[in-house]
This record gives structure tokens, sequence and C-alpha cells, in this order.
């Protein structure tokens, strides 16, 4: 699996330091990007932690022992591919408002998050 997902992210806060061997970070990357291909073709309700790890190449455990559910793999996951957004001072309305949602637009029309967006508002359209 290739991390261009993660490339250029944001950095994620780490959580308080923990004995034992070091995270992997191309298992995390890999994580990431399975997380994201699978809620984008099976929506969030239909992605499983399983479906993740068999994507990933990892064990369930591997996915657990770092995040306890499958709420937070996809708000890390959605932290690790987004990037925040400037807010510019251009001195025009209109130039400020553009160097603001371009990159937004840019980041929501790449290849890997395509099935992404629209998954996540017909489930938010389908939420009770």
């Amino acid at each position: 699996m290739s991390s261009s997902l993660v490339k250029g992210a944001v950095s994620v806060r780490q959580t308080a330091h923990r004995r034992g061997r070091p995270r992997d970070a191309r298992l995390d990357a890999a994580i990431v990007e399975a997380t994201i291909a699978e809620v984008g073709s099976k929506g969030w309700a239909g992605a499983t932690i399983e479906g993740i790890a068999a994507r990933a190449g990892v064990g369930r455990g591997t996915i657990y022992r770092r995040w306890p559910s499958k709420t937070d793999l996809f708000q890390y996951a959605a932290t690790a591919v987004t990037r925040p957004v400037e807010a510019p001072d251009t001195g025009s309305f209109v130039e400020d408002l553009f160097a603001a949602v371009l990159p937004i637009a840019d980041m929501l029309t790449r290849p890997e998050l395509a099935g992404l967006l629209p998954s996540l508002l017909a489930e938010a359209a389908n939420d009770s």
C-alpha cells in the first residue's frame, strides 16, 4: 500500500508516551489509507474494523491497540489526510474567499478521497 494519502498531511497530536515498542508509522499510514477506502466504498455503516484491517493487511488487534473504536479511527484518519485551511488577508474579499475555498475543493476532489464525501453525506442524510 502506498502512503499517498498521508503525504503532506497535518501532523496529528500524539497521545501520551507508551511503554514498549514505538508505533510503526508505515502501519498507521496503511490503516489510514484503508480506512478512507473502506468508508468511501462501503459508507460509514458498512465499513467495519475487520474490512479495514483486511485492506491494510493487519489484524484487528493492531487497529484496536491504536484506536478503541471505529469513530476514533475515522477521526484520526480524517485529520491525517486533511490540511488546515489558512485564513488569508489579501485585501480583497473575493481573493480571500478563493484562497480559502480552493484548497478545500482540491482536497475533496483528490481521487483517493472521491468516494468519501458522497458516502458520508448520504449517511448523514439518513441519520435520524
